[in-house]
């Protein structure tokens, strides 16, 4: 099943952030965007629409309206990478001077704004990626080269897009955690010379435009990264340094990814810090606000979606402290341009009942599994498809008990029903089932079961 498009009437919320007043899109939507945690915005990488059509970008602003979401943060306007200095919006002097050139065949930037402007979809705009930023948050040097690129895309962005009305805020990649910056010295250096100048900049460029970070937290033991208490620690003295000078700007939004889409945590976490963020925030920089960065993917390795029912229970847990949701990133995890449109449904319908929808899938058929051939090592399986409501995703592939394989669809298409089971024993014979999933996470029974000897 799938909604048309114009289905909905255009979105109309406002949300008042601090003295700054964002209008998100116009009137309707009265009925599906009232349901509460919802999304109201997302992420998009910035090489990702490189190459979109206008067909392409048309549609993905009507499925971002449709799904309630009227602010998109473009996350990246350029990369700095040595030898990979590129830009996603055609750059001026000041920018290729510096060594940038302009990559993909699309106007990200432009493309952006102006459908934001048509639409009433707000857009704030990223300026660079670097993914050498983790190794050297503290190394002022490093930090100096990186604020003088920052600071020329600032002002070539803001001369060839400033005068868009969508163009909502600026948007600084370097995503602050709790690996980096474990030492006064080290978050003091980084404000110093990269934070503090360069916020003054954008607030000086546009004044009443907001300033957004996305920092990220990690809790997996024997990753190295600092303790609650030091990352409460952490955001006092990053927030002292930022008020002690009148040559330093301001933060005005610190979206707080969850890290569950990523591995780095688990759901039971997420209170505790989330807790400690907003209460430093409180206590220390009581100008800014705090949103939820609510991620959308599962393997960041070879990413998948979430399924919805996980995802409303992460915005669930931190509900208490978040006054807003962005995601990373509904418009590349749950469009229906790109992924099955059982996704965009399944949040759709979630939108207009309140509830995750649980009906699983029935089961798969007729499972067959057969020797691939002698010397192979491999058994070959193949089932019927299963049925949903709404659609099938995934298929979990069990041998002898245990999952070995979670089978998704290629883009928008739908979960192959055969797999080869490869690197086997010869002469063993195993056992397999396969279960169906849905977008909304439910799971069907198990299949029949098959068995076959590797050869």
């Amino acid at each position: 099943m799938s909604l048309q498009s114009g289905m909905f009437p255009r979105l109309c919320s406002v949300i008042v952030l601090m003295a700054i007043v964002f209008t998100l899109s116009a009137c309707g939507f009265a009925t599906t965007c009232t349901v509460t945690p919802r999304l109201g915005s997302s992420f998009v990488e910035g090489y990702y629409p490189a190459d979109w059509t206008s067909g392409q970008w048309d549609t993905a602003y009507t499925n971002l309206k449709n799904a309630c979401i009227a602010n998109i943060i473009v996350q990246y306007s350029a990369q700095s990478d040595v030898g990979n200095m590129v830009t996603y919006y055609p750059p001026g002097s000041g920018v290729t001077s510096l060594g940038f050139s302009e990559t993909g065949s699309s106007d990200v930037i432009g493309n952006a704004l102006t459908r934001g402007d048509a639409d009433g979809v707000s857009v704030v705009v990223g300026l660079q990626l670097n993914d050498s930023w983790f190794s050297n948050a503290g190394n002022a040097a490093w930090l100096d080269n990186e604020l003088v690129i920052a600071r020329a895309l600032a002002t070539d962005l803001n001369t060839k897009y400033g005068s868009h009305a969508s163009f909502a805020g600026w948007y600084l990649p370097f995503e602050v955690d709790n690996c980096q910056l474990q030492t006064l010295t080290d978050q003091q250096t980084f404000v110093d010379h990269f934070w503090g100048p360069l916020t003054k900049t954008l607030n000086t460029l546009k004044p009443t435009a907001p300033v957004y970070v996305s920092p990220a937290f990690d809790t997996l033991p024997g990753d190295g990264c600092g303790s609650l208490s030091a990352w409460t620690s952490e955001w006092q003295g990053l927030f002292q340094r930022l008020k002690s000078s009148t040559n330093y700007g301001s933060i005005t939004v610190l979206a707080l990814q969850d890290g569950i889409g990523a591995g780095n945590n688990q759901i039971g976490v997420l209170s505790a810090w989330y807790s400690a963020l907003k209460n430093a925030i409180a206590n220390n920089y009581s100008t800014a606000t705090l949103w939820a960065n609510t991620e959308l993917f599962i393997n960041p390795n070879t990413p998948n979606t979430m399924p919805l029912n996980q995802a409303v229970a992460d915005m669930q847990a931190v509900k208490p402290y978040v006054s807003f949701y962005t995601s990373f990133t509904w418009a590349e995890m749950y469009n229906p341009q790109f992924v099955q449109s059982a996704y965009n449904t399944t949040y759709l319908n979630y939108l207009s009942t309140g509830g995750v929808e649980s009906s699983p899938p029935t089961a798969p058929g007729n499972l067959t599994a057969t020797s691939a051939g002698t010397g192979t090592r491999a058994i070959n399986l193949a089932w019927t498809a299963a049925n949903d409501n709404i659609g099938v995703v995934a298929y979990k592939i069990f041998r002898n008990g245990s999952l070995i394989k979670t089978l998704y669809g290629s883009g928008t298409g739908q979960p192959p029903t055969t797999f080869r089971n490869s690197g086997l024993t010869r002469n063993v014979t195993y056992t397999y089932q396969v279960s169906a999933v849905d977008a909304a996470g439910n799971v069907s029974a198990l299949s029949n079961q098959a068995s076959a000897t590797a050869r």
